[in-house]
């Protein structure tokens, strides 16, 4: 399939690449840091979508965006999981 991406679109889709590389480590940190779990309790399921999220995206307006795409999903949900997913990115 061709593609159509104007030099403009591709230089502005580099630069946004670049932010989003600089921004990846504060991210992960926010992720990993226990604070943001405070509130929830030991042993009940979440759906992090509609509970810590909300707090970020409230506080930080366009700190958490959505793209559709045909990506993989890459679980974050245990220790474990976050450091071989942050060990598959860094390669």
């Amino acid at each position: 399939m061709p593609n159509y991406m104007t030099p403009e679109g591709a230089r502005k889709l580099s630069e946004e690449m670049a932010r989003l590389r600089s921004e990846r480590p504060k991210v992960v940190q926010e992720v990993a840091d226990a604070a943001v779990f405070a509130d929830l309790k030991d042993g009940e399921p979440i759906n992090s979508t509609h509970g810590v999220y909300d707090t970020l995206i409230a506080s930080r307006p366009g700190s958490v965006r959505g793209y559709l795409c045909s990506a993989s999903f890459w679980d974050i949900g245990t220790p474990e999981d976050l450091a071989r997913t942050d060990a598959e990115f860094t390669k």
